[in-house]
């Protein structure tokens, strides 16, 4: 039993390496197959019996509903990531790092399904998560054992941190609140930068969500700097080739025109 476990931990961790990195089509519908398979083999052998076991298997149905979330199968999606809520607050509480993994992964389901204000609530869930762990020093005496949480499970500049406020500044973008979605987005290009340099692709993925909203704040030329450095990123990162590049050049043409008809208009 401990070898099938082991075994089908490792296909999980390195299936999800992969499911992270870009791959042509062909390849990552036949490895999202795959990994559908292994993951529920993975979490037949663990069960759920006992604390580690629940955040074992929560983690791997989180993994799970992730593939699903990828093939746009929602529903099934959705299913697994509240059944790892309820698992997670029964067993291991409303404060475990894994409920805000879960929560961001359900933020991000709500956002593609255009259910902005449940993403919202549930951004929001993690986001309190992160400021408790960071901020209770100051309200109890316990201050030095949260002060080390904090730094130990995220530290001030770790990358999720940023990538969660991408998303939180995704969803204010598509409520239309643009003035708070350019304050996030300046904060997760902060974050990402202190983390993983500023030549990394997820720093290219916040700068070209900054100028998606400094273009309807009719902020062109700032725009236009964001969309250039991101496509520079990625350029370097994964050749001229690459979608990236496609999709942050499409965005800056459109804002070029934009700019100039708005230049003509005045």
């Amino acid at each position: 039993l401990s070898l099938s476990l082991s075994l089908s931990l490792s296909l999980s961790l390195s299936l999800s390496f992969f499911l992270s990195s870009p791959l042509p089509p062909k390849h990552s519908h036949d490895l999202l197959f795959r990994a559908i398979r292994v993951y529920g083999d993975a979490m037949n052998i663990i069960g759920t019996s006992g604390e580690d076991n629940v955040s074992k298997w929560c983690e791997i149905a989180n993994n799970l509903a992730d593939v699903f979330r990828k093939k746009a199968n929602y529903v099934e999606a959705r299913e697994l990531y509240e059944k790892c809520i309820a698992k997670i607050e029964l067993s291991l509480g409303t404060r475990h790092p894994l409920l805000a993994e879960v929560c961001n992964a359900l933020g991000m389901l709500a956002k593609k399904e255009g259910k902005y204000d449940e993403a919202l609530r549930y951004y929001l869930h993690f986001y309190i998560y992160i400021y408790i762990l960071h901020f209770t020093f100051l309200f109890c005496r316990y201050y030095k054992k949260a002060l080390k949480i904090a730094k130990h499970l995220f530290g001030k500049d770790h990358p999720h941190v940023g990538m969660y406020l991408n998303n939180l500044g995704d969803v204010y973008r598509k409520k239309g609140d643009f003035r708070k979605a350019e304050g996030i987005y300046f904060k997760a290009i902060a974050t990402l930068e202190a983390a993983l340099g500023p030549e990394h692709v997820e720093v290219a993925e916040a700068l070209n969500s900054m100028g998606l909203v400094l273009k309807k704040r009719a902020d062109y030329e700032g725009a236009r700097a964001h969309y250039e450095r991101a496509i520079a990123i990625v350029l370097k990162a994964f050749g001229e080739k690459h979608y990236k590049v496609g999709i942050y050049l499409n965005n800056l043409v459109r804002s070029l025109l934009l700019h100039s008809m708005h230049f003509l208009e005045t």
